[in-house]
């Protein structure tokens, strides 16, 4: 059976979709499924679907241009953009659809929606059908295969390295004026910064030998690189996920609207030190304040072992048995 992975991004906008969709693409072929990806967008990101079967068609521009090419088969769809009108034309033209829905909330039937959401399963925030299955909450989560090796961070007794990352974009220009801000008043810590194409950085800055600049890292090197951080600040979204399945304590910055509900759980789960908006206009003072309280060993402690007992990112096998069991494939 063909199971189609479609969404949208490229490195330079929504690359967070692909990322979590290549989980769930070597998740499917290791269950026998014939899988391909559908990607609005190009070939900027050919590097992270490596050996993946793939086709690039502007689906978002014109819905019809799938109706030759997805017809009775399951459809994963992964998408902040699709429009109710998509979602309506594709459960007209396919046998099952498939979707991960943790914000738009689209009007669905006869499909199995996922949203991994903290607290969502709580607030029913959905458009219920009866024909659909929901399922929601953090027990669903998934991430990245090299999240799902379990290796932890290691509270140290003092914080000696920041992780930071602004997302792959880097939307609001924050990651250089963070660092500068934060070498004003910790000059001795490491600095281990994660960029993305678009992200400007000062020349002055790349000879510190306190700051270390990462791009465009795989999976691996992303967990390996947390892992040798002892605290992080972050944009939202998927990363604060990966962030909390190592337990590295996390002070969180929203950037788009689209994190409010991630950054708003995570902060009632316990996962976050606090959380900011980057147009806050004492950001900066806020950071520097907040990643002093991080300085506490028992902060960190605490922070880190609430974030290791939600058991984020373990949900990939319960969700393949719901639709194995769907398809009548159990």
């Amino acid at each position: 059976m063909l199971i189609t992975i479609l969404t949208e991004g490229s490195i330079d906008w929504g690359i967070g979709h692909i990322c979590r969709c290549l989980a769930f693409y070597d998740a499917f072929l290791n269950e026998g499924f014939d899988v391909r990806f559908i990607i609005h967008g190009d070939t900027s990101v050919t590097s992270l679907l490596s050996n993946r079967n793939v086709e690039y068609i502007p689906w978002l521009e014109d819905i019809a241009l799938l109706k030759n090419c997805i017809k009775d088969e399951v459809v994963f769809m992964d998408s902040i953009q699709a429009e109710q009108s998509m979602v309506d034309f594709l459960q007209n033209h396919v046998y099952k659809l498939i979707v991960i829905d943790d914000y738009r909330r689209r009007y669905y039937r006869d499909s199995i929606i996922i949203d991994w959401t903290p607290n969502v399963e709580n607030s029913h925030r959905h458009k219920w059908n009866s024909s659909n299955l929901y399922l929601l909450g953090l027990q669903y989560s998934v991430l990245r295969n090299a999240f799902n090796l379990k290796s932890f961070y290691t509270v140290k007794p003092s914080v000696t390295s920041v992780f930071i990352i602004m997302g792959g974009t880097d939307v609001r220009g924050l990651t250089i004026p963070i660092v500068s801000s934060l070498l004003n008043s910790y000059s001795t810590l490491q600095y281990n910064i994660v960029i993305g194409s678009r992200t400007h950085v000062d020349l002055s800055l790349l000879n510190n030998r306190n700051i270390r600049f990462f791009y465009s890292l795989d999976a691996e090197h992303m967990k390996t690189l947390m892992l040798e951080s002892d605290v992080a600040i972050s944009a939202g979204g998927q990363t604060l996920y990966e962030l909390a399945s190592v337990g590295l304590p996390t002070i969180a910055i929203q950037v788009v609207d689209n994190q409010s509900e991630d950054i708003s759980g995570f902060l009632k789960k316990g996962t976050l030190s606090n959380a900011f908006q980057w147009d806050d206009p004492y950001l900066f003072e806020h950071l520097i304040q907040e990643l002093r309280k991080l300085f506490s060993f028992e902060r960190r402690k605490f922070i880190s072992d609430t974030s290791l007992s939600l058991s984020v990112g373990e949900g990939m096998i319960s969700i393949v048995q719901v639709i194995k069991e769907n398809l009548g494939l159990c």
